[in-house]
């Protein structure tokens, strides 16, 4: 009480001195002014019973304003803006453009620059991303290593970017001792082939394969050549892009020459020799779970082999896993159905056959686009279905045989 009754006393005497206070001489407008507006010149005892008499402001208030910096009364009108300093006042004797001391509002000013923690945030997350990715590629990420140049006699996927190219060099082979029983001679072979792929268009591409194939058999050897050539497209990725489904119809035609042939010594050069394969077919990829792709792929074949024509259906099937998006193991397997004209020229041959192929396969492709392809199959026939033109011998159909492909792919750019 005895507070509060000091302060209404001190206010009351203020007042009454204001009051009864007579007018100062001179610039009587000016002086009334500067009284009324708390400016300079302004009694001593006048800024301190101001400053006393205004309630102290609720901090948690201040500090829940979204400005921390002082706030000036527009019309002036504070009564402690001078040199007494009042609430929000500067130091005494500063012209209130400092910052504040020990006052509420207080700022502190800094030369770093501002940090937006969303930006933190998502750089933090990109760089757990690649390295989790280093550590472990995932086969979502499979696209920057592949799909893989795939340039082989029997193809499920094409280049899918415009102007990339595939590239291949491979050489197969096959060597059947005596011993075997499986001819009655020491039977061998080699096949070194070039391949490749240009994509026209994402859903529209060109491919071919070109080998030269020596086969031995003691008293006969015989150099074939053959050429591949297709046209392929990707209809549903281009109805539907982005499908996690690749699809592969193509059109193409396949030619098998005997260009040279040795039997006992003795070297003959024969013509007409030589089969040519008309062949369309259909097939789909699967992307499995996230490291698998399942591959499979129907033909119809339209043959003519000397002065005979035969029919063919051959179904395909690969099974990839890849450990990491770099390699991949494959395992392969082709069925051929023949049908044969029911006269035939020379010795007849069976008039319908089957004729299946089986193969495990490694492949590694780097960053760069380079890298090392193998794979190993063996066939109930030798090359029969795959090349009617090795039809010259009825043991040539019947005996089973095993190879070795080795190579090397490249992907451009």
């Amino acid at each position: 009480m005895v507070g509060i009754s000091s302060v209404l006393l001190a206010c009351l005497g203020l007042t009454a001195a204001a009051v009864g206070a007579p007018e100062p001489a001179g610039d009587d407008d000016d002086a009334a002014a500067r009284g009324a507006t708390g400016a300079e010149g302004e009694p001593d005892g006048a800024g301190e019973g101001t400053e006393a008499s205004e309630p102290e402001p609720d901090e948690a208030s201040v500090e829940a304003s979204p400005e921390a910096e002082p706030v000036e009364d527009a019309e002036g009108s504070g009564g402690g803006a001078g040199a007494g300093g009042g609430v929000g006042a500067n130091a005494p004797g500063s012209d209130g453009a400092g910052p504040v001391d020990g006052s509420i509002g207080r700022r502190v000013e800094s030369d770093d620059p501002e940090v937006d923690e969303d930006e933190v945030g998502d750089e933090e997350s990109d760089r757990r991303r690649r390295r989790g990715n280093r550590s472990r590629p995932d086969e979502g990420e499979w696209r920057v290593f592949a799909p893989y140049p795939e340039l082989g006699p029997i193809r499920y996927r094409d280049p899918e970017l415009r102007r990339t190219l595939w590239l291949g060099l491979d050489a197969s082979g096959a060597y059947v001792p005596t011993s075997l029983g499986l001819f009655d001679r020491t039977v061998w072979t080699i096949r070194p082939a070039g391949a490749w792929a240009l994509a026209l268009t994402p859903w529209l591409a060109v491919g071919g394969r070109h080998s030269v194939a020596w086969y031995d058999a003691d008293n006969i050897r015989v150099r074939v050549h053959s050429h591949q050539a297709e046209i392929s497209g990707r209809p549903l990725a281009a109805s539907r892009p982005g499908m996690r489904l690749d699809d592969r119809l193509a059109l193409g035609v396949t030619t098998h020459a005997i260009r040279e042939t040795e039997v006992d010594g003795l070297s003959l050069s024969p013509g007409g020799l030589f089969d040519t394969i008309v062949h369309i077919g259909y097939g789909l990829d699967h992307l499995l779970g996230t490291r698998w792709r399942l591959g499979w792929k129907v033909q119809g074949r339209y043959a003519w082999v000397y002065l005979d024509t035969q029919r063919q259906a051959r179904a395909s099937m690969r099974l990839a896993f890849h450990p990491r998006p770099p390699h991949r193991l494959s395992l392969d397997a082709v069925g051929y159905y023949v049908n044969r004209d029911p006269d035939q020229a020379g010795n007849p041959l069976p008039r319908n056959s089957f004729y299946g192929q089986v193969g495990l396969g490694y492949s590694w492709i780097s960053r760069a686009g380079v890298g090392p392809w193998t794979q190993v199959r063996a066939t109930s026939g030798f090359m029969s279905g795959e090349a009617p033109v090795y039809e010259i011998r009825e043991e040539a159909i019947n005996a089973g045989y095993g190879e070795v492909l080795v190579g090397m792919l490249a992907r451009w750019p």
